[in-house]
């Protein structure tokens, strides 16, 4: 148990360490915060789908690596709630409750993961990326043309 739950650690360190990347560039919290869903979502070029998919099946049985997947995930939301409340402080969108919008965010990114993981074609790729550019627009109350502009 424990040298799965290390192992899963170590491969799912590379996707927070490419996140924190992306959250950490020197520009503006939207950019940000796009730039880190885009790729996180499974239209992006995050490949840990599988794994994080496979961790989450064997944490349902094995205490140590549920307690290890807890943790990652806690820190995926920990860090997209940070830029959204940096967003919302510099008033690039307005979100009353980041935490919360971190965690629906999350959810529907790994909800359609799974889909699109376990059921290759049930849902098109474009019509993916359609439905979370609507829910991150909807959720930061900006208009869905706010992340496509150019410059935003």
């Amino acid at each position: 148990e424990k040298l799965v739950a290390a192992a899963f650690t170590y491969a799912a360190e590379d996707d927070l360490a490419h996140l924190r990347k992306l959250l950490g560039r020197r520009t503006t919290a939207l950019r940000r915060l796009r730039a880190a869903v885009r790729w996180y979502a499974p239209t992006g070029q995050a490949k840990g789908w599988r794994l994080w998919i496979e961790g989450w099946a064997v944490a349902l049985r094995e205490p140590a690596l549920r307690d290890v997947t807890r943790d990652l995930d806690r820190q995926w939301k920990a860090a997209i709630t940070e830029v959204i409340a940096e967003g919302v402080a510099s008033g690039e969108f307005h979100c009353p409750d980041p935490t919360s919008t971190a965690l629906r965010l999350t959810a529907l990114l790994d909800g359609l993961a799974v889909q699109m993981t376990a059921y290759p074609g049930a849902v098109s790729r474009a019509r993916t990326q359609e439905w979370v550019d609507e829910a991150l627009a909807r959720e930061l109350g900006l208009e869905r043309a706010a992340l496509t502009t150019p410059g935003a």
